[in-house]
Parts: structure tokens; C-alpha cells; sequence
């Protein structure tokens, strides 16, 4: 509706989600009849997206929802975004890689989280004991953020390797002081272009449905929620997502 018959790229860089998670929300949109895939009348050889006309009649229903949304988001948010735009408090995050030194500083950050909702299962003992030989060392990596202010290390993720061309997202934990910041984003990132450098293909993660914003970040980078085909081998997962990674 605001940028008028776009392709997904283009709406990938407006909206600033990635070109995945367009892609799902579109391909469910499609399926509902609300937006129509069309030749560009300018360009035949591009395809774009629009509103059709049952899309149209549903957006003039929930527009009073999304004005209510904006305005509820800018009392709670509009200071913070106001001094972030003006260059105030703004946290600069960095990535590091895995150093044998910040083995303990990854078992310390996921220890946090779990405990807090879940118990410390024989599968996270495991990693924490040797990260480097359980997770680095058979082809996988660990990505660390630090706080460029402070040079505290505020979050971890890792990418374990399960064969040639399928990897894992795992052991993602961001301390609560510095969630908010876009760390959980970073790593999340990071993990990803790891993953398509060493031919990952299909990445894949075990999550627990109360953890909702976590999966909230994980369908805005384009995982999709999936029935999982064997079990889990952590007690506390009840939710298996993917995600297909191209070329």
C-alpha cells in the first residue's frame, strides 16, 4: 500500500526484514488472495507484488488497528528512537569469534537463560565442558557480542555442524542488560553467514514456545516453524524451526 507494486527485494530494503522472511509472508499472503504476483508494465522480465482488491478492502479494516499500533509504539518507544536518531546512548555491538579465552563467558551467558526458564540439561553439560572440541573444532563456529563501550561480552550464538550440508543454530543467549540493543540480531547473522560460507543449506533450530521473542526474531530472519521429523535431544525443546539457506 505505501510503496505501490514492488518486488520482494525491494521490499526487503524498505521494510527492513530480510528477503526470506518477505518471501514467506508474501508466498501466505498470495495463498489468501490479499496481494497478486504481476509482470512490471515497464519491465516484463521483473515481477512485483500488490494489494488486490480483497487486500485493499482488508487493509481499509485494520487501518484504525495499525494507527492504534503506531501510536501505542511511539509512547514507548519515541524517546528511545528520538536519541538513538540523535547519536545519544546509541550501544555500538561488535562480533568476535570463538576464542579459547571466552569458552567460560559462553557456558556463563547460556547457563543464565536456562536456568532462569528451563533446568541445565546432560546435552548443555556436554557443550559447556569443551565448546571448542564439541562445537568449533568438528567444522562449526562460536560468535560472541561484545559491547564496544564496555567491551563486555553481552551475547553468544553458535552454529553446530550435523553433515555436509545441514547445521544447527544453537545455544543463542543474550544477557537481560543487554537485550534490546540488536545483539540477538547480530548473532543471529553472523551464525547464518557462517553457515552459508561452510555449504550449509538447511539450518535448523530447537527453541521452547515460551520464548516468544526469540521466535518472533527467528521468523523475521525467515525461519519457518516446522514438524520436526525425529526427537529432540534437550527435554525442554517443543518447537523445531528451519531455515533454507540459497545460493
Amino acid at each position: 500500500s505505501r510503496y505501490g507494486p514492488s518486488s520482494v527485494t525491494e521490499l526487503s530494503a524498505a521494510l527492513g526484514v530480510s528477503h526470506p522472511a518477505v518471501h514467506q509472508t508474501a508466498k501466505t499472503l498470495l495463498e489468501r488472495g490479499l496481494i497478486g504476483a504481476y509482470r512490471d508494465a515497464r519491465d516484463k522480465r521483473r515481477r512485483v507484488l500488490a494489494l488486490t482488491r480483497a487486500g485493499k478492502a482488508r487493509l481499509a479494516g485494520l487501518r484504525d488497528v495499525f494507527v492504534a499500533l503506531e501510536d501505542e509504539s511511539q509512547d514507548l518507544f519515541g524517546p528511545r528512537l528520538l536519541a538513538l536518531a540523535e547519536g545519544e546512548d546509541e550501544v555500538v555491538i561488535r562480533i568476535l569469534d570463538f576464542a579459547p579465552e571466552l569458552a567460560g563467558r559462553f557456558a556463563e551467558l547460556n547457563r543464565e537463560w536456562i536456568e532462569q526458564y528451563f533446568h541445565l540439561e546432560a546435552a548443555d553439560e556436554a557443550v559447556f565442558a569443551s565448546p571448542e572440541s564439541y562445537i568449533v573444532q568438528p567444522g562449526g563456529a562460536i560468535v560472541f557480542a561484545e559491547r564496544a563501550d564496555t567491551q563486555e561480552i553481552v551475547g553468544t550464538c553458535a552454529l553446530q555442524i550435523h553433515g555436509p550440508q545441514l547445521g544447527e543454530l544453537a545455544k543463542m543467549a543474550v544477557t537481560p542488560s543487554a537485550q534490546g540493543l540488536g545483539a540477538g540480531r547480530q548473532l543471529a547473522n553472523a551464525v547464518i553467514e557462517r553457515a552459508r560460507a561452510k555449504g550449509v543449506r538447511r539450518l535448523f533450530l530447537d527453541t521452547n514456545s515460551v520464548l516468544k521473542p526469540a521466535i518472533s526474531l527467528y521468523k523475521s530472519l525467515g525461519f519457518v516453524q516446522l514438524e520436526r521429523e525425529d526427537s529432540s535431544r534437550y527435554a525442554r525443546s517443543d518447537t523445531y524451526m528451519e531455515l533454507l539457506l540459497g545460493d
